[in-house]
């Protein structure tokens, strides 16, 4: 009997983890709190126009609470936006499960910013699905509207065929990858020619230490179940660098967010990857015990920074 039970102790464990997990979705807000309020006018950024060279990002003034997203993210979007400036003010977001709760949400509520968000099951998520959260009537909004919302599975293969059918323009402010699975192979995949992100925001995984590259292996269907998921910062960095971007922070244990190196002051550089970043949920459950599967360590694309950066077809 002793046995059988410290053979079930484990899978105990580890159900009441996965339950803490969707727990936490279903406490979770489903509206901004701070839509419409005046306060938060102040912190939209600012044109480019009003930015003669880019400032060095500072977030020493950045507060802890957010206004709409998660974490504090829009906190941070707004100090990077007050040292680049905006532009077309147009960003993309998937997954969007819940519309007032994102790192465009702010920005789309209370600053007047256009965009695109795309969700694989708006309002459905298998955990932590939300039908009654604030936003899904953006679903029934029409193709020219300043903000729509659509169903799309994002996957590798469809990615830019996505971009173009929903009219993307080829430069704009922010893109955010929130998909709890196949993130790094959808910025790996997205062409970066035809579609340039200023600022790119990628939810990672806290699992992994400041040195391990790993990777949840690909899979075109793929749809997160509670378990360790996602990409090590270090990974996506690695394809980031690459790419041209530098990070400048990370939220929260969750979102690592990285600027087009272009658009940054000269005496801006990119942050140092913690070996460990403790506040993040998948940390909590490696500290606790539990094994990441289904991950495979990747390479960085290249090594020299900026060696996929691919010349613009915005002009």
């Amino acid at each position: 009997m002793k046995v059988a039970l410290l053979l079930l102790l484990p899978l105990v464990a580890s159900a009441f983890r996965l339950r803490a997990k969707v727990k936490r979705h279903s406490l979770e807000p489903t509206d901004c709190k701070n839509k419409g309020k005046a306060w938060t006018k102040q912190f939209c950024g600012v044109p480019s126009s009003n930015v003669s060279k880019s400032k060095v990002i500072d977030f020493s003034q950045v507060q802890a609470s957010p206004i709409c997203s998660q974490l504090n993210q829009d906190r941070y979007l707004d100090a990077i936006f007050k040292a680049i400036g905006t532009t077309n003010t147009y960003f993309v977001e998937f997954g969007s499960r819940r519309p007032e709760v994102l790192n465009s949400a702010h920005f789309r509520l209370n600053c007047g910013w256009k965009g695109l968000l795309l969700d694989g099951a708006p309002g459905h998520s298998p955990n932590g699905g939300c039908p009654s959260c604030a936003g899904q009537d953006l679903l029934q909004a029409a193709d020219d509207a300043p903000v729509r919302l659509r169903q799309a599975f994002m996957t590798a293969e469809n990615i830019n065929d996505k971009f173009q059918m929903h009219q993307v323009p080829c430069a704009f402010d922010l893109l955010t990858v929130d998909v709890d699975w196949n993130d790094y192979w959808l910025v790996k995949a997205l062409d970066f020619g035809r579609f340039q992100p200023r600022v790119v925001a990628i939810e990672f995984s806290s699992y992994f230490t400041g040195s391990e590259k790993q990777v949840r292996s690909y899979k075109s269907d793929g749809v997160w179940g509670g378990e360790v998921t996602g990409a090590s910062l270090a990974a996506l960095d690695g394809l980031m660098r690459a790419k041209g971007y530098k990070l400048v922070a990370q939220v929260g244990g969750e979102h690592g967010i990285w600027v087009s190196a272009k658009e940054m002051n000269p005496d801006d550089h990119a942050m140092k990857i913690p070996e460990v970043i403790s506040e993040g949920w998948q940390f909590q459950m490696r500290k606790s015990g539990s094994s990441a599967s289904g991950f495979e360590e990747v390479m960085d694309p290249c090594h020299d920074f900026g060696c996929q950066e691919k010349a613009s077809s915005c002009d």
